[in-house]
């Protein structure tokens, strides 16, 4: 059995444009970060662990082996499946189907998502999400 891709990669965030990072990461769709996270670090190209997070001053910080980590518009977790969806299912219905040959189909309200990929799941799902933050943004 082949298994497909679980979690955006490094090489995933660093192909969206600074406009799109800063959208995701100050989204009111995204649940904060937990303990076992990666989070992507776009200004130093730096991945982190989360081993734990802590309130400061009203401020959010992120406690990774290297210390701690300030939660700002350049940081992104390398999301999951499951987190993604958890995402897009808040306030709106999604459909997800899987294609017999191979790939999936994403519905988001009227629009469609498709890969022949069967990797391309995580990638399609973080389509849809721009999509929403994008229409919550009022683009």
């Amino acid at each position: 059995m082949k298994y497909f891709k679980q979690r955006l990669s490094k090489e995933d965030i660093q192909a969206l444009s600074k406009e799109q990072v800063k959208a995701i990461s100050g989204s009111t769709f995204l649940n904060d970060p937990e303990q076992g996270d990666i989070i992507y670090e776009v200004q130093t190209d730096t991945l982190h662990t989360v081993l734990s997070t802590e309130g400061k001053n009203g401020s959010y910080a992120i406690i990774t082996s290297q210390g701690e980590l300030d939660w700002n518009e350049s940081c992104l977790p390398l999301f999951t499946v499951g987190q993604l969806l958890d995402a897009l299912y808040l306030e709106d219905s999604v459909e997800i189907k899987s294609l017999p040959r191979g790939g999936w189909i994403v519905i988001l309200d009227d629009s469609v998502f498709q890969t022949k990929d069967n990797d391309g799941l995580v990638n399609i799902l973080l389509d849809a999400l721009l999509l929403k933050i994008s229409r919550e943004n009022g683009c």
